[in-house]
């Protein structure tokens, strides 16, 4: 066998071995690039035929092309816009009505600073230290992925509850698990906003879909009773995930989320 034989057949074995090694890191590099960022708003999932949200007419994708939102901070604005953002309470035919706008607006004021914490905290240091709930508990850093990508937030909600015993009005705001809603659809917990037809806002901002359970507690009894059958979904968006995570601390990165934060005016009546 020539020398240029020999050669040219080890290193076509060579090759062959570097294949897999080559397919392994090529594999390794996508699995980390995803773990670090969300899958996008317009290509999830609308509906059980696999529509997406930028290619199927849907209200969702109204709002996002028609930039139909209202800031999170705004209190006045946002209780203007609650027939919008739950038009199922039909609260625009009542003169008054149990909804109380501002446990609602603590509540989420908590669960968006929540979210922007966990966010933070999952990308910091192992031997640095944050807190993220009213508890004083020790939130998960250095996790090598973002919060509903792996972890406990696969199987376990990101749940936050207000109530008001004088008002008699108590809410549960949360974002579903990711084995109760795949962030391949638009109902799982959190995207990227991805691109749409003519709307003005960023690509790159977060969308969190939030589900709203409200209660309201009978004068006679004290028994609470929901305020709807189903839960109620909106959507709130914040700013991209390298903002969030450049902020000083972990409470920084929570007020940053909550006061750059804004609510999607969907209107699905």
């Amino acid at each position: 066998m020539s020398l240029w034989k020999t050669s040219t057949t080890a290193q076509y074995f060579a090759s062959l071995l570097t294949i897999p090694l080559l397919s392994g890191c090529i594999a390794y590099s996508l699995d980390e690039y995803h773990s670090m960022t969300y899958s996008t708003l317009s290509e999830a999932y609308y509906s059980e035929n696999e529509l997406t949200v930028a290619d199927n007419p849907n209200v969702v994708r109204s709002a996002v092309e028609q930039n139909h939102l209202v800031w999170t901070t705004d209190l006045k604005s946002v209780e203007d816009e609650l027939p919008t953002l739950f038009p199922e309470l039909n609260l625009h035919e009542q003169n008054s009505h149990p909804f109380d706008v501002q446990i609602f607006h603590v509540a989420l004021n908590h669960l968006i600073g929540r979210f922007g914490c966990e966010l933070y905290s999952s990308v910091q240091n192992e031997d640095s230290v944050q807190t993220c709930d009213n508890q004083g508990t020790i939130a998960a850093n250095n996790l090598g992925y973002l919060p509903f990508n792996k972890g406990k937030y696969l199987g376990e909600r990101l749940q936050v509850h207000q109530q008001s015993n004088q008002q008699r009005f108590a809410i549960d705001l949360y974002l579903k698990s990711a084995f109760e809603r795949s962030l391949d659809s638009v109902w799982g917990a959190v995207h990227t906003l991805g691109h749409f037809n003519h709307s003005q806002l960023s690509p790159d901002s977060l969308v969190l879909t939030v589900y709203l359970n409200g209660y309201t507690q009978n004068s006679e009894n004290a028994l609470w009773q929901p305020l709807h059958a189903e839960p109620l979904i909106f959507f709130v968006l914040l700013p991209n995930i390298d903002s969030i995570l450049s902020q000083e601390n972990e409470m920084a990165a929570s007020d940053f989320s909550y006061n750059n934060s804004k609510l999607l005016l969907v209107k699905s009546q």
